[in-house]
């Protein structure tokens, strides 16, 4: 972020003198019209130091192309840890959650399930998805769904 003092300076003090000039000619008293310029004027310095002390993290169009070096220089000197890799499945696979089951009636059956029973299950637990959903993802009817995942449950009773 940058400030040019000189220039703000100029705007802020026309704007205040065309507020000066519509404040006297409304009748109001000339404290209360300084007290206003004294907020004014401190959220003008605010605002300046703000912008002198805030750095702009200008990163690549393009995370992924190493070849356009950022242009800040917390981006150059930090990027390493300013940066991440967003992990969907928190470095396992996407039925990680078969793994966290311990209850015996269930984890006893895992092992036997197909890839797609699997795949099933997990869009209709974890992804939360309805029976018409994973109906149009696999390609067959939401009754059929229904049907597969009741077979599923009834296994695991």
């Amino acid at each position: 972020m940058t400030f040019n003092y000189a220039l703000e300076k100029k705007k802020f003090d026309a704007a205040w003198e065309s507020l000066r000039k519509f404040y006297t000619e409304s009748g109001m008293e000339p404290e209360a019209i300084e007290a206003m310029h004294e907020y004014d004027w401190d959220a003008f310095k605010a605002a300046r130091i703000e912008a002198l002390h805030t750095q702009e993290l200008k990163l690549p169009p393009d995370m992924d192309d190493e070849s356009e070096a950022p242009e800040s220089p917390l981006m150059k000197k930090f990027g390493k840890q300013l940066t991440t890799e967003y992990d969907t499945f928190g470095g396992h696979s996407r039925y990680w959650w078969f793994d966290e089951l311990t209850t015996p009636c269930l984890t006893v059956g895992i092992p036997y399930l197909t890839d797609a029973d699997k795949e099933l299950l997990t869009m209709y637990v974890v992804d939360g998805l309805t029976t018409r959903e994973i109906a149009k993802r696999i390609g067959i009817t939401h009754v059929a769904v229904s049907q597969k995942l009741g077979k599923l449950f009834n296994y695991f009773k």
